[in-house]
């Protein structure tokens, strides 16, 4: 959930040259991107967030759906959860279903 300017300053911080060459990659990476006029799924997973938090369009997603149904939630990462709490975070109703034994990120723990 970092863009590139907020993970180099992370990296300043902790003192973690890598994470910071890590940072510069991202900014290049994000600007490739741009000039070539595509997105990564988390990038549109990301854009998707910070547009589904502009007041209006919340507003016109509250008035246009009463709930917000997930399938697969075993499956859900953090960007994710980000996404679904702009869409239903203000009330409006959450169903997911999931199954733990079919966890893509069992491996995980």
């Amino acid at each position: 959930g970092l863009g590139p300017d907020a993970l180099d300053a992370f990296a300043r911080r902790i003192g973690r040259p890598d994470w910071r060459a890590a940072a510069s990659f991202l900014a290049e990476y994000l600007d490739v991107l741009d000039l070539q006029g595509v997105l990564d799924y988390a990038e549109l997973v990301h854009r998707a967030v910070l547009l589904a938090r502009r007041p209006e369009t919340a507003a016109r997603l509250s008035a246009q759906y009463d709930a917000v149904y997930v399938d697969e939630y075993q499956d859900t990462d953090p960007a994710q959860v980000r996404l679904l709490h702009a869409l239903a975070g203000d009330g409006r109703n959450l169903v997911a279903f999931g199954d733990p034994d079919q966890s893509i990120y069992t491996f995980r723990g």
